[in-house]
C-alpha cells in the first residue's frame, strides 16, 4: 500500500514540478493535461501512441522513486505498527512525499529538498524508537506469527576425525 499518490505529489508541490521530475525522458512530451489525465481516471486513450508512452514511461519513474520512499517509511515503522497500515495518517503522507520527492531529485536534490529528507528520517527515527505517536489505535499491535523459528543445520563436514587425516 502506497503511503501517498502522484495526486498528493502534485498537490503539495505543484504539476509543474511533478511534471518534469518524472519526465525523465528530456524531451517533455509529458504536458499538465496528460498528467492530471493518467492521475486521475487513468484514461489517455486521446493521446498518440508516443504521448501514452512517455506517460508510461514518467509514471514508472514516480512509482519507482514512491516504491523506494514507501520501503524506507516501512523500514522505521515495522516492529512498531503491524504493517500494511490500514489507515495512513496524514504526517506520514507529508513525509512520504518529501520522500518521494527525494527520490525523484538524486542525484540533483537542491538543498530544501536535503533538508526536508533528513527531517523526515529524524521524525522517523523518533517514531521507531517510540518518541513520536502516530496517532494509530492504541490496541493496534506489530504482526507476530504464532509459530517459533526453526531452524536445521546439516551435519559437520569437517570434524575432528576428517582433519586428522590432512
Amino acid at each position: 500500500m502506497a503511503y501517498a499518490t502522484i495526486n498528493d505529489m502534485i498537490n503539495r508541490f505543484g504539476i509543474a514540478e511533478v511534471g518534469q521530475l518524472i519526465d525523465k525522458g528530456g524531451d517533455s512530451l509529458v504536458t499538465a493535461a496528460m498528467l492530471i489525465a493518467a492521475a486521475g481516471d487513468g484514461n489517455i486513450s486521446a493521446y498518440t501512441e508516443a504521448e501514452q508512452a512517455a506517460i508510461a514511461a514518467a509514471l514508472a519513474v514516480f512509482a519507482q522513486a514512491q516504491s523506494d520512499g514507501d520501503a524506507e517509511i516501512d523500514a522505521y515503522l515495522q516492529g512498531r505498527y503491524p504493517l500494511p497500515l490500514t489507515h495512513i495518517p496524514p504526517v506520514i503522507c507529508r513525509m512520504a512525499c518529501d520522500l518521494y520527492r527525494y527520490y525523484l531529485y538524486v542525484p540533483r536534490a537542491t538543498e530544501d529538498v536535503e533538508k526536508r529528507y533528513k527531517r523526515v528520517v529524524s521524525f522517523l527515527e523518533s517514531v521507531s524508537a517510540g518518541k513520536v505517536n502516530l496517532g494509530i489505535a492504541a490496541d493496534a499491535q506489530p504482526a507476530t506469527t504464532a509459530e517459533p523459528i526453526r531452524m536445521r543445520a546439516n551435519d559437520r563436514e569437517f570434524t575432528a576425525d576428517r582433519l586428522k587425516r590432512y
